[in-house]
């Protein structure tokens, strides 16, 4: 497993300089998503008004919400749509703490990762979808309905810090009880999660895939779900002796019982949203 620095330096680089072109391969095939170039779309490099840059009013890295593309981007509305999410990173002359979160102004989204802060739009739909679903079929069984299993606090994005410069803000997250006895009124949670799940969108699929799955193994997480509403997929892992093991991966068609929420049969295709009459 990557040290502390070594882990930081592969963050840096994911965030700052995606690839041109991710392959995302996986048990149902490969997927290709494009990145743009410099000063294009997902990038902080240089260019025109585009990322990275300040323009009229603004300071370096700090653009308005919704406008991570270059000027040239506004007549192309498929550009446009794919620049509104996309993660952008935040310069900073010092590593980040969570004191920098929380004087973000009101409204953005941000998260500390190797010392970046790393700052990103709402969420498209279908993310919102199968974030939400999770939430339902499995807090509702584990955590909010009386009838079920129980044991677990399953909360949605809620500030977790690992380490000094590492607070991330799950899609969703859990705890066995007995862990973490009362978690309300507290921000950041210190305490490491018993599962974390997150679902992937094109622009953050390498700091999901690569960054944060050895971050989770590295502080202890005991099960990471993948899910990938565009693939339409849940990848299951479990850490064992400190490395990940496949604990399954499932399409839509699958009806499965997902560590380490046994108890409950997870019906896939109620996650992710229904198929157009297109496809």
């Amino acid at each position: 497993m990557p040290s502390a620095p070594a882990e930081r330096r592969e963050a840096v680089r994911c965030l700052r300089h995606p690839p041109s072109d991710e392959r995302r391969s996986g048990a149902f095939g490969t997927r290709r998503a494009t990145r743009g170039g410099p000063g294009g779309p997902g990038t902080n490099g240089p260019g025109t008004n585009g990322p990275g840059t300040s323009g009229r009013g603004e300071r370096p890295g700090h653009e308005r919400p919704g406008r991570t593309g270059g000027a040239s981007d506004r007549g192309d509305p498929a550009t446009a749509a794919r620049t509104r999410y996309t993660s952008r990173v935040l310069p900073a002359n010092r590593p980040a703490v969570y004191a920098d979160l929380l004087a973000l102004p009101d409204g953005e989204r941000g998260e500390v990762l190797a010392g970046e802060i790393v700052v990103s739009p709402a969420a498209l739909p279908r993310h919102a979808r199968a974030q939400g679903a999770l939430g339902r079929f499995i807090g509702g069984p584990y955590d909010y309905d009386g009838g079920g299993p129980g044991g677990w606090w399953i909360l949605p994005e809620v500030d977790v810090r690992f380490a000094e410069h590492d607070i991330l803000r799950p899609d969703l997250a859990g705890w066995r009880r007995e862990r973490l006895l009362d978690p309300w009124g507290t921000r950041p949670i210190d305490t490491i999660p018993d599962w974390v799940c997150e679902v992937v969108s094109p622009s953050n699929a390498a700091v999901d895939r690569v960054v944060k799955r050895r971050l989770y193994a590295r502080h202890g997480v005991g099960f990471y779900w993948i899910v990938d509403p565009e693939a339409r997929t849940l990848e299951a892992l479990q850490l064992r002796g400190g490395t990940w093991i496949d604990a399954g991966s499932f399409d839509e068609s699958a009806a499965a019982r997902v560590p380490p929420f046994l108890d409950v049969e997870l019906d896939l295709g109620k996650v992710f949203p229904p198929r157009s009459s297109a496809e």
